[in-house]
């Protein structure tokens, strides 16, 4: 029988940031700004990188330093789907045989 993970206790904001970024890049196919996340979610921007980083602790998100618009769903979230577009993990066609 498949062991089921359980849910961390989060805040409400926590999950309300978690769920503006998964919605968001599944209408945008983009990842928000900060701006954005603090705007969608009636926060400030320091509360939002407070958010970001217990959800990247938790790996439900994944962000590049110093780059923006970097984030993306970590492997841990919990409605993960592998991105097609960007999987490295397929072979290259062959060519020329």
């Amino acid at each position: 029988m498949a062991k089921l993970r359980r849910q961390p206790k989060l805040d409400e904001l926590t999950w309300r940031v978690y769920f503006f970024i998964r919605d968001y890049l599944r209408e945008h196919r983009r990842p928000p700004t900060l701006r954005e996340i603090g705007a969608g979610c009636y926060s400030s921007h320091t509360s939002i990188l407070r958010h970001l980083d217990k959800l990247e602790g938790l790996g439900w998100i994944e962000r590049e330093p110093n780059m923006p618009r970097s984030i993306r769903l970590g492997p841990r979230a919990p409605d993960y789907e592998p991105d097609e577009s960007s999987d490295l993990s397929t072979d290259p066609p062959a060519v020329g045989f």
